[in-house]
């Protein structure tokens, strides 16, 4: 089938790879002039490394990424370890892959760099979508007409404001980002792990990036809130990291569940059907599964939209419950008081192993 794709970000160019080693002919559509992720970190796990070892990447990937030993669960304002969930060895181990950490910019350059060797895969840069017309025979973008289109324009997308008349929600939080040189980081913060530390309505999540050289650092915050009101009544050995780097907020947006991604022979993939709260760390993870998932049901055009409906069907259902389990972790980690010493308890008698062990659903998930 002749497909075109608008996006150039995580899910646009997994599905490209994917649909192109299918034997399709593949037009993806980016309006910026040069490839380019926003943010820093993103966190990979099993179930969406798998599916990315399933393309080849494998090398590419080892090569970037790091492969934390576990996520260390702090509380803020005392310092005090929570709990800590095993990753590295042991995460491979159970899950047949493993759980990375990677700069969104090192993982975009892998797959752009697989792309490019694709024949039937063609990438259009600067690429400005104005109206898309679809039915239930093709799309049409401009003069260019396909047997299917893939909006992968992300979490504010044009075209699924076009056909659904949905715009992006805001959730009230905002993510303050920054990089810091390994060797410059707060003594407190692990070279080797994912440091995760929560307090009353807010946390910090970092974890090593540029095969080590450097740390990522996310806090979430009320809107409105900067780095230095935020962490004002943290244990000191967490909050100066607020005097490290420098810090860029990014308002952080949700899309309202969908009664359905497909409107004729256009399809909504990644962010731009579901875009998620960062509670689960499963929104780049999502997209990938979007991806490769989609592009295995594409087989032939007389049988796309029973497809695509199948597609769809099983898609929402487990996207919707990993947005449910962000949503419920949002409030967890954000608790104070009394109900907060009742989580750090709950959390300790589990152990590591009961802990790592309630991510089964996801992580060993097959896209």
């Amino acid at each position: 089938m002749r497909i075109g794709i608008v996006g150039g970000g995580i899910a646009g160019l997994t599905c490209a790879l994917a649909l192109s080693r299918s034997g399709h002919k593949v037009t993806l559509h980016e309006r910026a002039p040069v490839l380019e992720e926003v943010g820093a970190g993103i966190q990979l796990s099993p179930n969406a490394t798998k599916p990315l070892f399933e393309l080849g990447l494998s090398s590419a990937l080892n090569a970037v990424a790091s492969a934390p030993r576990s996520i260390d669960m702090y509380a803020g304002h005392s310092s005090v370890l929570i709990a800590s969930i095993p990753l590295g060895p042991e995460a491979e181990r159970r899950y047949g892959a493993p759980y990375y950490v990677i700069h969104r910019a090192d993982l975009q350059r892998t797959l752009a760099e697989a792309c490019a060797k694709e024949p039937n895969l063609k990438i259009c840069l600067g690429s400005q979508i104005g109206v898309v017309h679809t039915n239930n025979s093709h799309a049409r973008v401009g003069s260019d007409t396909f047997d299917l289109l893939i909006a992968a324009d992300g979490v504010n997308s044009a075209i699924r404001r076009q056909h659904f008349d949905v715009l992006a929600q805001p959730s009230g939080l905002v993510a303050w980002r920054t990089t810091i040189p390994m060797d410059e980081r707060p003594a407190f913060f692990a070279r080797e792990r994912t440091t995760l530390c929560i307090a009353k309505n807010t946390h910090l999540v970092t974890y090593p990036i540029g095969s080590g050289t450097e740390l990522n650092a996310v806090a979430i915050l009320p809107q409105g809130t900067e780095p230095e009101d935020g962490f004002s009544k943290w244990n000191n050995k967490v909050a100066q990291i607020k005097d490290c780097g420098e810090w860029l907020a990014w308002p952080l947006n949700q899309v309202p569940t969908l009664p359905r991604w497909t409107s004729g022979r256009m399809v909504l993939l990644g962010d731009a059907a579901h875009a998620m709260l960062p509670f689960a760390a499963q929104g780049g993870a999502s997209a990938i599964e979007d991806a490769v998932s989609l592009a295995k049901c594409i087989r032939k055009s007389d049988a796309l939209s029973t497809n695509l409906q199948l597609w769809e069907k099983q898609r929402k259902k487990r996207v919707e419950s990993i947005a449910a389990l962000a949503m419920r972790n949002r409030w967890i980690y954000h608790l104070s008081g009394p109900m907060a010493l009742a989580r750090n308890m709950v959390m300790k008698g589990l152990g590591p192993q009961r802990l790592l062990a309630q991510q089964d659903w996801i992580y060993r998930h097959q896209a």
